[in-house]
């Protein structure tokens, strides 16, 4: 990620930190979010969680919450120096990583499952999203379980169409 997109997302934050309209949209998403979580997640508690994207908590309540209460030990990762800052102030208990979804620190099979809701609408090329898709699935148990959310619409997965989801298949 290069300077200039780091700054523009780490002072994305900020501006949804604002009363009103922000604030109900982020308790909207957030709702939702935990509502495809419920119905999706294994009813067991796991022993490790990887989450991706710390912005829900930076700016809201987020997920922490929810998924703290389903997992013995849960990781949180982002780029953002700011939006991880601004996610302990509102959560001081999270492990937060500063580090990049597409070379993370972690060993093979490190975690039980993952979650990255919105993650890789960040990136720009197919290319990013599936060295992205790889990492995480590097960092599956095996049995493991991935959830992920492509929603935005700048996303070359979505903006391209659905034919891209059997390339990512075959990774």
């Amino acid at each position: 990620m290069t300077n200039q997109e780091e700054n523009t997302w780490g002072e994305f934050p900020r501006y949804h930190q604002d009363e009103g309209f922000q604030k109900l949209w982020r308790t909207h998403s957030d709702s939702v979010n935990i509502a495809l979580l419920i119905r999706w997640q294994p009813v067991n508690q796991t022993g490790s969680l990887l989450k991706t994207d710390l912005f829900d908590g930076a700016v809201s309540d987020g997920l922490s919450s929810w998924l703290n209460s389903q997992a013995k030990k849960v990781f949180y990762i982002d780029t953002s120096l700011e939006v991880h800052q601004m996610a302990q102030c509102h959560h001081s208990h999270l492990q937060t990583i500063r580090t990049d979804v597409r070379c993370l620190p972690f060993s093979q099979g490190s975690f039980d499952g993952i979650i990255s809701n919105s993650t890789l609408n960040h990136f720009k090329s197919l290319d990013e999203i599936l060295t992205s898709l790889r990492e995480l699935y590097r960092m599956l148990r095996p049995g493991g379980q991935m959830i992920l959310t492509l929603d935005h619409l700048a996303n070359p997965i979505l903006l391209y169409g659905i034919g891209y989801l059997s390339v990512c298949s075959n990774i």
